[in-house]
């Protein structure tokens, strides 16, 4: 994994993005085990948590992503109106301090 300087959530969902494709759900819970660790609390599970942690530090790891609920969840794909995922429907994790 690339250790990068992010100083935004945007530049780090871009980041993100990049590295997992629609299909991807990247180690969902090593990240969550790894953020605790590091930076001692259990990431939030909506965005906003997420991006709290993201303005917490200067310097930050990104692990992984993965869509969200509505993605996950047939019923609520239907509910979205869509089938292909926005930047918006995914979940970011993050790890420390560089």
């Amino acid at each position: 994994m690339t250790l990068i300087d992010i100083k935004t959530f945007s530049a780090a969902a871009a980041y993100a993005w990049h590295l997992c494709p629609v299909e991807s759900h990247v180690g969902y819970e090593s990240a969550q085990m790894l953020f605790k660790e590091v930076a001692g609390f259990w990431p939030e599970y909506n965005r906003e948590g997420i991006r709290e942690a993201f303005e917490r530090y200067d310097k930050i790891m990104v692990v992984g992503c993965r869509l969200n609920y509505r993605f996950s969840d047939p019923k609520y794909k239907a509910v979205v109106g869509r089938q292909t995922p926005t930047l918006s429907d995914y979940e970011f994790f993050v790890v420390k301090k560089l």
